[in-house]
């Protein structure tokens, strides 16, 4: 996954930034002034890393896994409500003169 431009942290700084607070001690005030984030983004790779390791500090996607689905099954719902309304006269042109 790519990092986008605005990003604040990549996936070597979050490393450097658990290594400052696990390893070095350093506190999560100083690490979040010195990597330029706030100290809820300290804690939440803090977090993620002590649930899943160095691989949990990768990019993820922030879409909902089930957004697809959630278009596709309203889509699907209403194809169906439309295929089984009753069937109405048709009218032909030709017969209408």
């Amino acid at each position: 996954m790519n990092v986008h431009s605005l990003a604040r942290t990549t996936p070597r700084s979050r490393a450097v930034l658990v290594q400052r607070v696990v390893s070095q001690e350093r506190s999560i005030q100083a690490t979040a002034e010195a990597l330029g984030v706030s100290r809820r983004t300290v804690y939440k790779w803090l977090e993620r890393h002590r649930t899943g390791g160095r691989e949990a500090l990768r990019d993820r996607s922030s879409r909902s896994p089930h957004d697809c689905h959630r278009s596709l099954n309203r889509a699907l719902g209403w194809f169906r409500s439309f295929c089984s309304r009753p069937e109405r006269p048709r009218i032909d042109p030709v017969r209408m003169q």
